[in-house]
């Protein structure tokens, strides 16, 4: 929760830089500030003294980070009393402190650190969003375009945790449907020897019954079967809307 100094500094830190501002916009905002807070103080300020403070805080502004909106702020602050160990008092030699010290002060610090966080959940929000939309368009088109694919490059070019997704839309039934059992018992053996050659740090001299208990061997023999469900399909002039009812 942050007050509603640092709300009103968070509004703020947006737009243009206070030392990229070279046209009147600027000086505007300071002397009308500066003139406000000395009227409301009880100590109008001379005409005459209203333009060297002005370019004095704006030359103290130029040397920050803080942007165009905050310098109106900062001399709010100041002439409050919320910036420590500076005089409250509006004249040359106050103002242009009250922008150095509000600069680094713990208000600025705990806006920067509230935009930080939001700016962090917008795009964890955002990357949720992209995840959720990713996959539900796979589920829509996935499998209708990685079939698509396979039949324009005419060959299997998939790494093998798609294909094993690949082959959790197709679903068991239309695999065990399509596929005979030598087919079937081939694509283990290419599992067990992909799970060996690919993972032989730890699965070279792996028993089958070890391997075959692991989730990596179930991703392997999945991404086989699924091989084996594509291209019998293509030998067979049959699509990927293939139903188990329907062969």
């Amino acid at each position: 929760m942050i007050t509603a100094r640092q709300q009103q500094i968070v509004g703020a830190m947006q737009g243009r830089q206070a030392s990229a501002v070279n046209d009147g916009a600027l000086r505007d905002a300071v002397r009308s500030k500066l003139v406000e807070l000395a009227t409301k103080a009880g100590r109008p300020l001379e005409v005459g003294r209203v333009g060297s403070i002005t370019l004095a805080v704006l030359q103290a502004a130029a040397k920050t980070i803080c942007f165009e909106a905050e310098i109106p702020i900062a001399l709010e602050m100041g002439a409050a009393g919320e910036l420590e160990h500076e005089g409250t008092t509006v004249n040359q030699a106050n103002a242009p402190k009250w922008v150095t010290a509000y600069a680094c002060c713990g208000d600025r610090r705990a806006a920067q650190n509230f935009i930080s966080i939001q700016s962090a959940r917008d795009r964890a929000r955002t990357d949720a969003v992209a995840a959720t939309e990713l996959r539900e368009t796979f589920e829509r088109e996935g499998l209708r375009r990685a079939w698509e694919t396979f039949v324009t490059e005419g060959r299997w070019d998939f790494i093998t945790g798609y294909a094993a997704v690949l082959y959790d839309r197709i679903g068991v039934a239309a695999v065990r449907a399509l596929l005979d059992s030598d087919q079937i018992a081939t694509a283990k053996a290419d599992a067990f020897a992909a799970v060996r050659r690919d993972h032989a740090q730890h699965y070279r001299t792996t028993s089958d019954a070890d391997i075959e208990i692991a989730p990596i061997f179930k991703m392997h023999y999945k991404a086989q079967l699924c091989r084996a469900y594509f291209e019998t399909l293509r030998a067979r002039g049959l699509d990927i809307t293939f139903k188990p009812n329907n062969s």
